[in-house]
């Protein structure tokens, strides 16, 4: 185990940092320790059950090894640490046996709470506490407005931003519910019960703290600053009610009895002839992937050099482009930015390429960085095409809103030389170019603008005027694409 975790050591530090830097992963430094003490209050069971190493184990690494192959190279955090926790598992079971993983099946299924995800739960969250805290209000008499993600009261605006949706909650109770329900309930319908019910309290919750929040700040502001402070005591409101759960869930506990049965052999010495083999195997499916992948793709990022090129607003005028725009953009080969005004209306252009190597930087959720995350969240997404300069392009609509405004941004991929679908094609050209060894060519090209309610369609034929007009962007995505280093 410590040879795995020293082989994809980038992969663990990356994990542990997403931990330190995120509020809803905190609890991920807990779930080794709560996996550890599970497998010990079972320590009298587990006495008489013989270590029988397994080959199972180096299938179980080596097809994990391969999810971790290719997510390493499509740069994907994710599947990498989702890849990791599974080779983690089939070293276990490689050494252990299938009889003994069998008998401390939670503990290692726990283990899978320590990959940090969750983010595409982000949205419903966020569209649920808006729903649910504007009906409470409602439900007091307190007059509500509410659009997208944003609650208004005569006290004033009050924004759900990604980090007030809840996913914190959610995840740290969904860990605190497996290990309750272990401990304290024998049959599997009673533990299903206690998690489902732990996720619905968390959820509610998460929208009742808001409800008070927005019920209660204009009252007490002036003694304590609750809405700057609102996670410090979101956090104290949440573990009440985890120990109000758990109270109530401690008064169905059923008596664990020990599952050990008087016919289990008692341990023995695993032996080299058995082992060693299964050893081996294990060492091979670990080194395997990773020395195949920083064989062939070396860690160094392609160097790319001369000035990038121009990027206009063709027959319109231009002007400065807004101050928020393109701020998120970093680690990249070659940026261009335009402020266009057409109609009256202000468009930010903005053109990306990426040379370097793909698991460096993705083309695919680079329009995430456009705009600061955790001010602006996604409300819509829908998929079209315009015209570009005489041909038709596969075009990503995005409706974000922040604060009362709302901007509907347009994403357009051009990969190894053609434009792309968006999503799954883009990913695939992207991670193509890459294995078959062709120099990468990826590069978006984003037109965004802010617009008014009901004048989302307005908006969208403002973008598609500007993307249709001679404004160079074409021949600059072509151009900067295909340039070499």
């Amino acid at each position: 185990m410590v040879f795995s975790v020293l082989l994809y050591w980038d992969g663990y530090r990356g994990a542990v940092r997403l931990w330190e830097g995120s509020a809803a992963y905190t609890h991920c430094f807990l779930i080794i320790p709560i996996a550890l003490f599970l497998v010990w209050t079972n320590r009298d069971d587990l006495r008489g059950y013989a270590l029988r190493p397994s080959a199972w184990g180096a299938v179980v690494v080596g097809l994990f090894g391969g999810v971790w192959f290719f997510a390493y190279l499509s740069g994907v955090a994710e599947g990498v640490h989702i890849a990791l926790v599974g080779m983690m598992q089939g070293v276990l079971l490689g050494l252990l046996g299938p009889r003994l993983c069998r008998r401390v099946l939670l503990p290692l299924l726990y283990l899978w709470l320590m990959v940090p995800t969750g983010d595409f739960l982000i949205g419903p969250l966020q569209t649920i506490t808006v729903q649910a805290a504007s009906l409470m209000l409602e439900w007091s008499g307190v007059s509500t407005f509410h659009e997208g993600l944003t609650i208004e009261v005569p006290s004033g605006l009050y924004t759900v931003a990604p980090g007030c949706a809840g996913l914190n909650f959610l995840l740290a109770g969904l860990a605190t519910a497996l290990a309750f329900a272990e401990l304290a309930y024998r049959r599997w319908t009673r533990k299903l019960a206690f998690v489902a019910a732990m996720i619905v309290v968390a959820v509610v919750g998460n929208a009742l703290r808001v409800f008070l929040i927005i019920l209660i700040a204009p009252v007490i502001t002036w003694k304590v600053d609750i809405v700057d402070d609102h996670l410090l005591y979101g956090w104290g409101f949440f573990s009440f009610l985890l120990l109000a759960v758990m109270t109530v869930g401690f008064m169905f506990r059923e008596e664990i009895l020990p599952r050990r049965q008087d016919g289990v052999t008692e341990e023995q010495p695993v032996k080299w002839t058995v082992a060693g083999p299964v050893v081996a195997g294990l060492a091979v499916a670990l080194v395997l992937p990773a020395a195949i992948a920083r064989a062939g793709w070396p860690d160094v990022p392609v160097p790319v050099s001369g000035p990038a090129p121009g990027l206009t607003c063709g027959e319109f005028a231009p002007v400065a482009a807004s101050a928020e725009w393109g701020a998120g953009f970093s680690g990249i080969d070659t940026y261009a930015a335009a402020g266009c005004e057409i109609a009256g209306r202000h468009v930010d252009l903005a053109a990306v390429v990426l040379r370097q190597p793909v698991r460096h930087g993705k083309i695919i959720g680079m329009e995430r960085r456009a705009m600061d995350p955790e001010r602006w969240g996604r409300v819509a997404r829908t998929h079209a095409s315009v015209r570009l300069e005489g041909v038709m392009v596969p075009v990503q609509a995005d409706v974000l809103f922040s604060g009362g405004r709302s901007l509907l941004v347009w994403s357009l991929f051009h990969v190894d030389g053609a434009w792309r679908e968006p999503g799954l094609s883009t990913a695939l050209a992207d991670l193509r170019a890459e294995v078959l060894g062709h120099p990468r060519r990826a590069a978006m090209l984003v037109a965004a603008t802010e617009f008014s309610e009901g004048q989302e369609a307005e908006a969208a034929q403002t973008l598609a005027i500007l993307l249709g007009a001679r404004s160079g962007a074409a021949a600059m995505i072509q151009e900067a694409s295909e340039a070499r280093p």
